[in-house]
């Protein structure tokens, strides 16, 4: 399973100093497509939901900033 996150500027920091680990605390937005989303959307294809989660992932990312709710 892929698991899609927006990254924050403490994130980015991390990244830029070659770590390779992120913190993540609890309660942190991720994407993914779960069984309950390809339950939600019967019969879309995979590709399709596969290409949703990232894409709400930056739109967390350009706009919060700092999400605290998965979608998927």
């Amino acid at each position: 399973m892929r698991i899609y996150l927006p990254l924050t500027a403490t994130d980015r920091a991390s990244l830029e100093l070659a770590s390779t680990r992120l913190e993540l605390p609890a309660g942190r937005a991720a994407w993914a497509v779960t069984a309950s989303a390809e339950r939600d959307f019967p019969g879309e294809d995979l590709e399709d939901l596969e290409y949703e989660a990232p894409q709400d992932a930056v739109h967390v990312a350009y706009g919060a900033g700092s999400p605290t709710r998965a979608r998927w």
